[in-house]
């Protein structure tokens, strides 16, 4: 409380529901950083729009409805101090609208400000829309994981996105116990130092100049910024992908470890579940795989990171490029069809939008085989009804 106090978020957070209020505050004390949780929510006004138009905009109606509640609140994500209530009300909408653009999802987010992370949450069942959205990766799930949804699939997915807004606290929580994924992102960081340090400076803020300049002349566009950096003498721009990718990975792995911390400290589930080298066990994990067959994006490969331990950069890259490869495969024999085709195309028709979703590096066919027949006997291996 008295941090939230501190930077003037208390009256803010006054005025808001009671579950979005106590989140907010729980929150902010488990991450040590101000939290401000809204839920997700479609305007009164779409009720007149056909459903369609609803469907195909709502990403959009709800970015909209945040940033004027935001603003409503008196709230500005861009500034130090946040809370601004005798700001104009116009400006800050135009400011929340700026930090919440293009990054909606389907589900819960959080978008990070100088003064305030918020986090926007879906309080819909995780199991409901997965099983309504998602039939054919609810399909793969056994009993245990389906029923582990059901109970803690939304607490999950909300402490994976408080872990988003303070990484680091996230990391330092983490490697008190020696998890895994902190320890790939403190070696990332040891040998990013190291090569910054190597660097010759002038080379590098060219480099960067270029890098800056492009971003800002497509800033939809991070591809074409990668492009120019690697024509101007830079670094390969595949490997740079790969890079940015593997980093995502681990990041997206920390947050689900530090979520399912959270969840077995508190003792609200049975955490205590068997491991074993050679398969996926714990159900989030196994939720994890199945999405990676039905909407392939290896950002959120998570289940792969015990397999990537000890492994230099380079081998690591050409793992997840391999295994990738593998749940593709699998996916292709899973998944109808059409869904697969459609998979396919958005992978080859939009590398602007899925480049740090998709490896860069050829993988090697029979590690793919290998991976999709490891993936299809863990799958096989749930309790089904």
């Amino acid at each position: 409380m008295r941090m939230l106090s501190q930077v003037g978020l208390l009256p803010a957070i006054s005025r808001l529901g009671q579950l979005e209020a106590c989140l907010s505050i729980v929150g902010s004390a488990a991450i040590r950083s101000p939290i401000l949780v809204l839920e997700k929510r479609l305007p009164e006004a779409t009720n007149r729009l056909p459903i369609s138009a609803i469907n195909r905009l709502s990403d959009h109606y709800v970015r909209e409805q945040m940033a004027e509640r935001l603003a409503s609140l008196g709230i500005n994500l861009m500034l130090d101090y946040p809370y601004q209530p005798s700001s104009p009300e116009r400006t800050a909408v135009h400011s929340n609208r700026a930090v919440l653009y293009g990054d909606a999802s389907d589900r819960s987010f959080s978008v990070k400000g100088p003064g305030v992370c918020l986090v926007a949450l879906d309080t819909d069942d995780l199991a409901g829309d997965l099983m309504q959205e998602m039939p054919y990766a609810w399909s793969l799930l056994g009993t245990i994981e389906q029923e582990y949804l059901k109970r803690w699939g939304n607490a999950i997915e909300f402490w994976h996105e408080i872990a988003h807004c303070n990484s680091e606290n996230a990391f330092n929580d983490l490697s008190l116990i020696g998890e895994q994924a902190a320890h790939e992102i403190q070696r990332y960081s040891e040998r990013w130092a190291q090569e910054a340090q190597e660097c010759d400076p002038v080379v590098g803020e060219s480099l960067l100049s270029v890098l800056e300049m492009t971003l800002v002349e497509n800033p939809d566009n991070p591809m074409l910024a990668l492009d120019a950096v690697q024509a101007a003498g830079g670094f390969d721009s595949a490997v740079g992908k790969d890079q940015i990718l593997r980093f995502r990975l681990f990041t997206e792995t920390l947050a689900d470890s530090w979520a399912k911390f959270q969840i077995q400290r508190r003792k609200i589930a049975n955490e205590g579940y068997c491991s074993s080298e050679n398969a996926v066990t714990h159900p989030w994990d196994r939720f994890r795989l199945a999405m990676s067959i039905r909407q392939p994006d290896a950002r959120y490969m998570t289940w792969l990171v015990p397999w990537l331990k000890g492994l230099p950069e380079h081998i690591q890259r050409q793992v997840i490029a391999d295994a990738y490869e593998g749940v593709m495969r699998l996916a292709e024999e899973l998944v109808p069809k059409s869904i697969v085709m459609k998979l396919v195309s958005e992978r080859e028709a939009r590398p602007d939008v899925l480049a740090f979703s998709t490896p860069n590096l050829s993988p090697d066919s029979r590690r793919a085989d290998r991976w999709k027949h490891w993936a299809q006997e863990n799958l096989g291996t749930s309790f089904r009804y």
